[in-house]
């Protein structure tokens, strides 16, 4: 009985993977509609200048970042799914994961410096403000 009882705790991490699936998901249709949002208020604003040339750039990294962010919780997500639900899952041969050092290895190879320190922090602090 222990033993049936903990092969399905194996199920528990379904937590986990719905959670970081939805975290994933509001990440990226965040990303999206402040892509949107910046391109839109750049163009209401009508003028063109380095100015605006700037922050429109700015605007457009920090989203990039925040998709950044979200897939690397969607490869997170899917990555405990395979490992401890189901590894039959249909995945591309690049994201095949065995272990948890591989799903370590594919957080740490999709994440880049800007996202563990955000390239527009640094704009913001002095590397090249929008000026």
């Amino acid at each position: 009985m222990l033993r049936r009882a903990l092969g399905f705790s194996r199920y528990v991490v379904i937590i986990a993977v719905v959670s970081t699936l939805v975290s994933s998901t509001a990440l990226l249709v965040y990303g999206a509609v402040l892509e949107f949002t910046v391109v839109t208020q750049t163009l209401l604003a009508g003028e063109v200048s380095n100015k605006g040339g700037k922050t429109l750039a700015l605007g457009l990294i920090e989203a990039t970042d925040i998709f950044l962010i979200g897939i690397v919780l969607f490869i997170f997500s899917l990555g405990l799914y395979v490992l401890f639900i189901d590894d039959r899952l249909p995945r591309p041969a690049w994201l095949e994961m065995r272990d948890l050092d591989d799903l370590e290895a594919q957080l740490v190879s999709s994440s880049s410096p800007p996202s563990r320190s955000s390239f527009s922090d640094m704009w913001c602090n002095g590397m090249g403000s929008p000026s």
